[in-house]
Formats: structure tokens, sequence, C-alpha cells
């Protein structure tokens, strides 16, 4: 167990936003972390040329909305429904000018859209047979994206996608060979069903680097040159672009006159002439006209699941809603960037009156049915799972079990119960023990790709990423001729074992099985890892009743969520965290 806590700083009694202290501390009171952000540049006066009264007439006559289709997420990332939301646009005033800021990092400005053309070889998507291999999924990426033919594969993995159920991604890494480092490398990611290209970055250049690397024996091109480039390689990539995207035109900084060091281009999913919010596409290219970076997000979408969505509130009214939640402050926001520096203005402090929402920071859309605020897509959960289940109240592990279910480690079924009294299976308390850990678990399970880590437990199985990333903290002991029986009823005894191992004393567990004279609960006999269930009561982590420890009885959801609170409330008395060194 950890908090955090966050304090500002005051720079000539003014609010610097972002050069905050952080400090966190463990269950017990002892500090573990303590960081400052400093500033390397100076601050400018804390007197405005701008008064807070004009600041706050041109916030007031400047702010804007967009509608667009939002998706509401699951605790695991899946989208269980949409609705229509009005996205707003604020940004901050320069204190100076009393103009917005032009400089993309803070300028937050709805854009306007412009048709995109089709070309020749127009993609129009596909399903394949059967899942891509690892070396079809190479291939493809060489195919489309013209990859040398001296880069080999370096490494590639098969992993989930976090946030799209049963959906698999290819991880593949091309490089002149591994003792090479990252200078060169080109990573890709290809949709093991569709074969869809999702991602390509090129390590050509990193951060800090003035400019990227040219042939100096070829030209360099326009931005209009590259625009048709990028829209070739887009209608080539993108199922139907021509028809389901917009390119996303944004005005461009009057003050910034430097020459570019790359061309990038933003493309935004349509429906029913609304954006889908986050389907869109970025591509970045070299002053050559090289590819540099291509991402894609394209969600598995039901249309009419869209179609009958309405709004109901105007979008006047939304701005109405969007004014009463605005409070502008005076503060000293750091602009420019660290990045493409001949490209992006200089890192300076500026004054400026920062527009921000009063209420809640997370829910930052309004719906544009009943005017209330709800999370923007990203990191959001579902909506429904704050409610309270029908069958937790008055509960023995009723705090235990409210706990798991803030943090998304349980969910509720769809009439609301979390069932605390249900048996749980193998399967289900290892993925239990992941989302404890993170609930991106699925994508947090590194280059750890085994195929087959038990006989019966493959990348089919609904259990491979909660296995792979057990696996990953050592909590087991992957063998493919093993059964790991993962829809089999956990039994108490069975959970010992797996909680010495969570906790990291199965060495000691194994000592202690010759020095122990014997257990002295009745059902003794009944127990075969008698080490595991001995150290599991005496941590504190499983409890006997009526002098008994029922090896044999099937473990509840309920009991697991408390084992996994005594896991928690555990940490700091133990030699090692459970999650060892990682910081998730």
């Amino acid at each position: 167990m950890s908090y955090s806590f966050q304090f500002d700083v005051l720079v000539n009694g003014v609010p610097a936003k972002g050069k905050n202290v952080q400090i966190g501390l463990d269950g017990e009171g002892n500090v573990t972390r303590l960081s400052r952000q400093l500033s390397i540049n100076e601050f400018p006066s804390a007197t405005p040329k701008v008064t807070f009264d004009e600041a706050v007439k041109f916030a007031r006559d400047n702010q804007q909305v967009e509608l667009q289709y939002m998706p509401l997420q699951k605790g695991d990332g899946t989208i269980s429904s949409w609705y229509l939301g009005f996205v707003p646009a604020i940004s901050p005033i320069d204190a100076e000018t009393g103009k917005f800021l032009e400089n993309g990092m803070n300028s937050f400005k709805v854009p306007t859209y412009k048709a995109v053309p089709a070309t020749e070889n127009t993609y129009s998507g596909n399903k394949e047979a059967a899942d891509l291999s690892s070396d079809q999924a190479s291939n493809r990426a060489r195919e489309l994206l013209q990859i040398p033919k001296d880069k080999v594969v370096l490494h590639s993995s098969l992993q989930s996608n976090w946030g799209s159920s049963g959906d698999k991604q290819w991880y593949i890494t091309f490089g002149d060979n591994p003792e090479a480092g990252f200078e060169g490398q080109l990573s890709v990611t290809v949709n093991a069903q569709t074969g869809d290209i999702l991602s390509y970055y090129s390590n050509r250049f990193t951060p800090y680097q003035e400019k990227t690397k040219l042939d100096p024996t070829l030209p360099t091109i326009t931005k209009d040159e590259a625009e048709k480039r990028a829209i070739v390689l887009l209608n080539k990539l993108y199922p139907n672009a021509s028809q389901e995207l917009k390119q996303a035109v944004r005005e461009e900084a009057g003050g910034n006159k430097k020459a570019p060091v790359s061309y990038s281009f933003t493309f935004q999913r349509f429906h029913n002439s609304l954006p889908i919010s986050a389907d869109n596409v970025n591509i970045t290219l070299d002053l050559q006209g090289n590819l540099l970076n291509y991402y894609a997000n394209r969600n598995n979408i039901k249309l009419t699941a869209l179609d009958v969505l309405k709004p109901v509130i105007t979008k006047e009214k939304a701005l109405e809603i969007l004014w009463k939640n605005t409070k502008v402050e005076l503060q000293y926001l750091q602009t420019g960037s660290l990045y493409d520096r001949e490209q992006q203005e200089p890192v300076v402090n500026k004054l400026v009156y920062n527009q921000s929402l009063k209420d809640n920071q997370v829910r930052t859309i309004i719906d544009a049915v009943d005017g209330s605020w709800k999370q923007s897509w990203y990191g959001i959960m579902d909506q429904s799972a704050p409610v309270q289940p029908s069958d937790l109240k008055g509960h023995s592990a009723e705090k235990e079990l409210e706990t798991l279910l803030q943090h998304k480690v349980l969910s509720t079924d769809e009439a609301g119960k979390v069932n605390p009294n249900q048996v749980v299976t193998i399967g289900e308390w290892w993925t239990m023990m992941a989302r404890a850990i993170t609930v991106h678990y699925t994508s947090n399970v590194g280059s750890y790709a085994i195929k087959q880590p038990f006989a019966d437990i493959d990348e089919k199985s609904p259990y491979y990423d909660a296995v792979r990333f057990s696996l990953q903290f050592g909590w087991l002991e992957a063998n493919a001729t093993e059964k790991l029986s993962p829809d089999q009823e956990l039994t108490r005894e069975q959970l010992a074992s797996y909680l010495i191992a969570v906790a990291k004393y199965k060495k000691l567990s194994k000592e202690l099985v010759a020095k122990l004279p014997g257990l002295s609960y009745a059902d003794a006999s009944l127990i075969t890892n008698k080490g595991d269930v001995w150290l599991a009561v005496q941590l504190g982590l499983l409890q006997t009743k009526d002098g008994k420890f029922n090896p044999k009885d099937k473990v509840t959801r309920a009991e697991a969520a408390v084992a996994i609170m005594n896991l928690v409330y555990s940490q700091g008395k133990l030699d090692q965290n459970v999650s060892g060194s990682n910081p998730f």
C-alpha cells in the first residue's frame, strides 16, 4: 500500500503549472519518493499586461466544443457502449497579448477538416482465414512499408491488444543486427487477424537531435508534395481511407517561421459527418518524403450502434454548460518543445491565464443527451462500475470487495452483482492477481512471448496474458508438459501455495517442511503442501477456523479478495514487494 501527494509551487506568488513537488509514502508513513520539477528557464514578471476581466471575456467569447462519438470503456479497456458527447477545446491565454497561445503543446482548438482523395492501390480491408504467423506479419510489413531487405527481424512477439477483446497484435522490430543498438531500428505493429498495419516507428532520430539524417544526394520536397505522399500511403494502409477519414487541418502558429524538420499529418475517422473519438491516423515524413512514423487507431465498431445516437442539447447549450464549469487563473506555463528544436518554438516560461474545469478534472466530456459531465475516452472506466452492487451490503468481506471494485480488479455482472460467494477458478485467480498489479496487464508483459507456458495454456487461451504476466513476476514456473487447469475450481490449499509464490517465499516454504514438527490443525492429515499452508497462516495471508484449515474447500470471490488485500497490507512488512521493482 502506498500514497502519493502533490504540491503546487509558487513563483513570484503565481502558481507554476507542472513545477510541482511530489511525495510518496508507504503504508507505514515512510517517505519512499520525493521529487521536484525544476525549470532551467527564467520566469517573466508576474504583472500581466492583460487584465483578468479582459482575459475572462476573451475566454468566454472564444470557447469551442466539438460533437463526437465517444466510447464508454470497461476496466480492461474494452468498449461497452457509445454515446454522443461535446468535447471542449479550451486553451491558455497569453497574459501579454490577450490571445490564445500559438503553441501546439498547449493550444487546443477544434480543427477544420477536408476530404481524403482516393488513390491507386486503395486498401479495402480483409480478414485472414487464420491468424498471421510471425513470418507472415513480417513479410506483410516489408511489402507495404518497403522495409529494406538488409533489415532483419530482431524480435517479434504476439500480444493482446489492450482495449480490444480478442484482438492480437504482432510487435516486430527490424534492424541491421542485434549488436547495432537502437539507431536504425524499425518498429512495426501488425493486427494478427486482419493484417492491418497499426504502427510504424523509425528510430532514425531521437529527442534532442537537431534534425533527421537526410540523403545528401536527394532533393527535399515541399509540404504539399509530402501531403500527397502521405495520402497515397494512407490509402494503401488504412481500410477504405477515402470513405472513412478526413484530414484535420489546424492553423499554424503565426510566429513559427523556422524551417521544418519533418512533415506531420493527422486524419480523423468520421461517421454520419461526426468524428469518432480517438479513431485517427498520424503520419510523419522526413523532408525527402520518407516515412518516419505511422500510427492508426481504428476501433472495431458496429456502425448501427452509432446510427441510433441523436443529440438532445444544442451546441450553444453545451457551451453554456462548459462556461459554468470553467475557471480562469493566472499561472506560469512552460511552452515550446524539447523536441525538433528547429521547428518548434524554444522552451520558455510564459505568464498566462489558464483555463481549466472547476469540478472534476477527469470528467471532461459533456453528454449530448442530458448535459452531464463524463470521462474522456482514454483510460475511462465503465460508468456503471461505481454503482453499489446489490449483493455486497453487510457481507463479511464488504470492505475488501469494495476496494477491489474501486480499483477495477473485480467487476459486477450485467445485473449489478459482484457474486461474492461464487467459487473462483485457477485462471480467474491469476487474472485477479494480474489486475491487482495493473488493469493494463495485457500490454505490460514486456517481451515475455512464450507460446506454450503450460500444456493447456497457449495464445488462444483467455488466460494467456494473465499467465504470462504471472510468469514474468516469477509467481508461476512454465512447464509445457504440465497442465495449469485454469478452469478448475481453486482450493484453499492451492491458494496458500499461490500466495507463498506471490510473496516470494517458495524456497523458505520448502525448507520449513523438513523442520516443522507437524501442523496443529485438526485436519492436518489432509494437507499436502504443509510448508505453504503453515507459512501463509503465519504471515496472516489466510486464516484457520475452529482449529481447521479446510484445505479442500473451494475459494470464493470474497475469500480471494480478502487474500489479495492481506497481501496489500503485508507490503512493507515482507522482505520484498510482490511485484519486485516494477512500478505498476
